[in-house]
């Protein structure tokens, strides 16, 4: 038969695979999502899903806002127009996940942040194009959230073939 609770544990990470900040800021330690946490914890599904649906979005997104991986190279030349501080709008930011996690390692005068879940699904796309194997769950149900369109197995096929190029 289908379940209709949850556990503590089942509730705060299904609260952190949809990217909702799980607090403990009750006395007892009680599980609630942080946007909303003055309301009662949700003890069943439907409570759980009730709470998701008056929620900000999940996933926020900002359209317009693209990100695009670079060769070492094509950076270098980038973060040099960045300090050349050209004249014309640039909007631009400069990441590096494995150096400074969520945050630019250099950007222009005119950028500005977008939704921090952009930008960590981003950082998390791009581990996943460079075939990494170890995520946690909020990681891959970001990835998963992303690639949506496709279909799991040719993910995984694609996967495969990229991962055996890997020294």
């Amino acid at each position: 038969g289908a379940q209709d609770s949850l556990t503590p544990d089942q509730a705060k990470a299904l609260l952190e695979c949809v990217h909702q900040r799980p607090a403990c800021d009750r006395p007892g330690g009680s599980l609630v999502a942080a946007p909303m946490a003055a309301a009662a914890p949700p003890a069943d599904v439907p409570g759980l899903s009730l709470l998701l649906e008056r929620s900000a979005p999940v996933c926020p997104t900002q359209p317009g806002r693209y990100y695009c991986l670079l060769s070492l190279f094509e950076a270098e030349h980038l973060r040099a127009v960045l300090h050349a501080r050209p004249a014309f709008r640039l909007s631009v930011a400069l990441r590096a996940p494995h150096v400074l996690e969520g945050a630019p390692l250099d950007a222009s005068s005119d950028w500005t942040a977008g939704p921090p879940f952009q930008a960590f699904a981003a950082e998390q796309l791009s581990r996943f194009v460079n075939s990494e194997a170890s995520f946690t769950a909020r990681e891959l149900c970001a990835v998963d959230l992303c690639l949506a369109h496709s279909g799991h197995e040719e993910r995984c096929a694609w996967w495969e073939q990229v991962r055996k190029c890997r020294r």
